[in-house]
């Protein structure tokens, strides 16, 4: 059953009241917010979040030791006591070379966080492959990282492919 304060709430975000907004008024955090509203179906959840979700379900399907973290917290999920970011991309074409770009540099600001990840995973949107990447190959960017297609002729970095995701990305 829901309670009186999360209809209020609900109401108000569909008369156009901002997530953070709402937090202020409620007194609560911008993604408790957001989970209440996601839950309720009053809000869609992310792609970044649904890639999330979906790769910690496939690393716990083949016996991996999975927590997820919170959304404010400085890492998406911690796999066998290791601290992993999960990213996503679709296929861009780039100054006409078809590449998957991972955006890197977001609020907890990840390039700050280098230090204490041990390792990417990196989900293309197409096919739904995840590739592992060991977090201080890449602590000199400062902002995004490009893979070509397919992502296995990068030169630079050397992304190892764990597996594929069932279903592709965004598209059910």
């Amino acid at each position: 059953m829901m309670a009186n304060k999360t209809k209020t709430m609900i109401e108000l975000h569909k008369s156009g009241m901002s997530t953070s907004e709402l937090a202020e008024i409620f007194g609560i955090k911008k993604n408790s917010v957001i989970s209440l509203l996601t839950h309720w179906g009053a809000l869609k959840p992310t792609l970044g979040i649904e890639t999330e979700k979906r790769v910690v379900k496939f690393l716990k399907d083949k016996g991996h030791r999975v927590k997820r973290m919170r959304g404010d917290w400085r890492y998406d999920a911690e796999v066998d006591g290791k601290k992993v970011d999960i990213k996503s991309s679709g296929l861009h074409n780039y100054r006409g070379h078809l590449c998957y770009s991972y955006e890197i540099n977001h609020k907890n600001s990840l390039t700050d966080n280098l230090d204490i990840i041990d390792y990417l995973l990196l989900v293309t949107n197409d096919n739904g492959a995840i590739y592992k990447l060991d977090a201080k190959s890449i602590s000199h960017l400062k902002s995004g990282l490009s893979l070509p297609f397919p992502v296995t002729n990068s030169r630079k970095y050397k992304p190892e492919l764990i597996g594929y995701l069932k279903k592709r990305i965004g598209g059910g």
